[in-house]
């Protein structure tokens, strides 16, 4: 019998990251005069020696489906070309997904997001570098 995942753990350590990454935005940003990151790279270096340049507007696909319907198989054979970078599958990123759509849905928690200063556009950069961190 599979053992079944505790997700409020899971929960409360993405929102303890996405605390801690606005508290260092407001940390080095302490007069408020751009709430922002500016888009920040991320430089990976192949098996070749390429170098590979990702910021928050570099186009990123996402490969999903039910299991067993052959999503890792199409993975490996993209994976196989040069020009392709394939990263490990993930449950991570459609969770975070899943939890901003909650927080949004919620009339309490985007109330209390607010009062916080929590804009959707804060949350959506902190979500998108997450993530490209995460992916790339």
């Amino acid at each position: 019998m599979p053992t079944r995942i505790n997700r409020k753990p899971l929960i409360g350590i993405c929102l303890f990251f996405v605390l801690i990454y606005f508290i260092f935005i407001k940390w080095k940003n302490p007069g408020n005069l751009c709430p922002f990151q500016v888009s920040r790279k991320t430089s990976v270096i192949s098996e070749e020696g390429s170098l590979y340049e990702y910021d928050r507007k570099s186009p990123i696909i996402f490969i999903g489906g039910v299991p067993r319907s052959g999503t890792t198989l199409m993975r490996a054979m993209l994976d196989a070309h040069p020009s392709v970078r394939c990263g490990e599958e993930t449950r991570v990123v459609p969770r975070i997904l899943q939890m901003r759509s909650h927080w949004m849905k919620s009339q309490k928690e985007s109330t209390r997001l607010e009062e916080a200063g929590l804009t959707g556009e804060v949350l959506d950069q902190a979500i998108s570098s997450f993530i490209l961190e995460i992916v790339a």
